[in-house]
């Protein structure tokens, strides 16, 4: 196993949906096992559960660019610096915050997007009975 992928429904399928990634291994980080993982993850949620892709959210230590810089990558944008708990909150389909951005040392992300939305499952996953 190289890590897990969980999803938080404090509120059922009508409210957030939390999601979050852990890549155990520092040798298996930065090999893009956690941009597929997530792919597949978002897109399984949102066709098959169905969650609505705007409930998604993601809570980041706030120094953890590279994880920032994936959620990003996958179409969330930073909306709440959370200072108490040093942790960012991101939203699916929003736009960055310019002042936690900066607050934080960051720059937009100028990369293109990775489409998760457009990911076919077939053959790619599969239920346990």
């Amino acid at each position: 196993m190289i890590g897990d992928v969980n999803l938080f429904l404090p509120d059922g399928l009508q409210g957030q949906g939390e999601c979050e990634i852990m890549i155990a291994s520092k040798e298996d980080r930065r090999k893009g096992y956690a941009v597929e993982a997530l792919s597949l993850f978002l897109s399984y949620l949102t066709t098959t559960l169905p969650l609505d892709s705007s409930n998604l959210i993601a809570r980041i230590g706030s120094s953890n660019k590279p994880s920032i810089r994936l959620f990003q990558k996958l179409g969330f944008g930073l909306i709440k610096h959370v200072k108490v708990f040093d942790e960012v909150e991101m939203n699916f389909g929003k736009e960055d915050d310019g002042s936690i951005l900066s607050d934080l040392g960051l720059e937009s992300d100028g990369r293109e997007q990775i489409d998760w939305k457009s990911i076919s499952l077939d053959g790619r996953i599969w239920k346990y009975d």
